[in-house]
């Protein structure tokens, strides 16, 4: 089942909300013995279908999400080795005779 508009706009309330906290929880890195610092990455991002068989007209674009953390091992002053694991939400709307929107997770 596709959602509403009205669930759209409620689970989009939802993603502010726990955007806003994670970046309050994680406004800096940790700092573990001078060599090892960790933290959480998120941010807003904004995605859009193309491609020949797509038509142009009436496909808008969904705002998503990444969130995730990363690590990261200070070997020298000038050099250092950083892992992040982080998950992304993208999709899209296409607008018809109802709206359908397409939420793809890589």
């Amino acid at each position: 089942m596709w959602p509403t508009k009205t669930n759209y706009h409620h689970m989009k309330t939802r993603t502010i909300i726990a955007a806003l906290v994670l970046f309050i929880i994680s406004s800096s890195a940790l700092k573990a013995e001078g060599f090892l610092s960790k933290g959480v990455n998120f941010g807003f991002n904004s995605s859009r279908f193309t491609g020949k068989d797509i038509p142009g007209k009436g496909i808008a674009s969904i705002p998503g999400l990444t969130l995730g953390f990363f690590i990261n091992y200070e070997i020298s002053n000038q050099f250092s080795l950083q892992s992040e694991l982080l998950f992304t939400t993208k999709g899209s709307r296409i607008n018809t005779i109802g709206d359908i929107y397409l939420h793809n997770i890589f």
